[in-house]
């Protein structure tokens, strides 16, 4: 069952009800979830985007002085 199938089916029970116990435990439930789940996005620091962006900057004036990802992992293997 894929997600947004899981959370309309919760939903429409949740909507069936009747019992504010069981809607302020679910509701504690939820809101563990929310503050533990794993984020979906996250700040890089100043610092970080002005590396990345140094770095794509270099990268865009030289282009071509680049290695392959398997070039390079060969030669990382013969020097140890």
């Amino acid at each position: 069952m894929n997600i947004q199938l899981q959370k309309s089916t919760l939903i429409k029970q949740i909507e069936l009800i009747n019992d504010s116990e069981l809607l302020k435990s679910i509701k504690t439930i939820v809101d563990y979830g929310l503050k533990h789940q794993a984020p979906n996005s996250f700040e890089l620091s100043d610092k970080t985007k002005k590396m990345l962006d140094d770095r794509l900057a270099d990268y865009y004036k030289n282009a071509d002085d680049v290695k392959d990802f398997d070039e390079l992992l060969e030669e990382l293997e013969k020097s140890l």
